[in-house]
């Protein structure tokens, strides 16, 4: 039964919403398989209980009847935090266009989502040391991963500093960005006042640590 087990785990009324977000009005029907029984949905749409398992759910369309429902109460989503995924949000702003809707990411799927664009990003065949092409992705994962851990810490330091006032935390990031790039490209001279990773300095900087990657 499709995603029963999270079902199971989440809810207390032992029920499952629909692959469109709904809450539907199926109880768990794995006691009674179980014991031999031939039970389905009694017929309301979209019951994952019924859904071929290899069917996808659509996080769009679920994004769209919540913002639908939400309309229809006058309410309004002006932020919305996702699990990485942009559809959901824009699903949202479909169901109600009446506002702009904003998508928000934490800093670990921020950080995950440079990781693979690093990953699947094809750099000059010289960018990466190695011998041979093994070593070299090797080295491309090291570097992906330091600038995912780079991008989580960034955010976390800026927004204890700065109490997690957006405002101040986007006028900042730009410098801290470019001091970011700059000690990737071997220079550390704005780190110690933009940056948030290294140091700076001519014995505290990460230059020495980036080897990874050729100049």
């Amino acid at each position: 039964m499709r995603k029963e087990t999270t079902v199971q785990t989440l809810t207390q009324t032992g029920r499952i919403p629909d692959s469109e977000g709904r809450p539907g009005s199926t109880k768990l029907l794995r006691p009674l398989r179980n014991r031999g029984y031939d039970v389905s949905c009694p017929g309301h749409e979209a019951c994952t209980a019924t859904i071929p398992v290899d069917e996808p759910i659509s996080e769009y369309r679920m994004g769209r009847e919540m913002g639908l429902s939400l309309a229809k109460d006058n309410g309004r989503v002006k932020f919305v935090a996702t699990g990485g995924d942009t559809l959901g949000s824009h699903g949202i702003q479909a169901g109600m266009p009446a506002i702009a809707t904003e998508r928000q990411s934490d800093t670990t799927h921020l950080g995950e989502t440079q990781f693979r664009h690093i990953i699947k990003t094809p750099f000059s065949p010289r960018m990466f040391p190695g011998d041979s092409a093994v070593i070299r992705a090797e080295n491309k994962k090291m570097f992906a991963e330091d600038v995912k851990n780079r991008c989580q810490k960034i955010y976390t330091d800026m927004h204890t500093l700065y109490a997690g006032d957006v405002a101040v935390i986007t006028k900042k990031m730009p410098r801290t960005i470019q001091a970011t790039l700059d000690c990737y490209a071997g220079s550390c001279r704005n780190c110690r006042r933009h940056g948030s990773v290294c140091k700076g300095g001519t014995r505290k900087n990460c230059g020495a640590t980036q080897r990874h990657a050729s100049a």
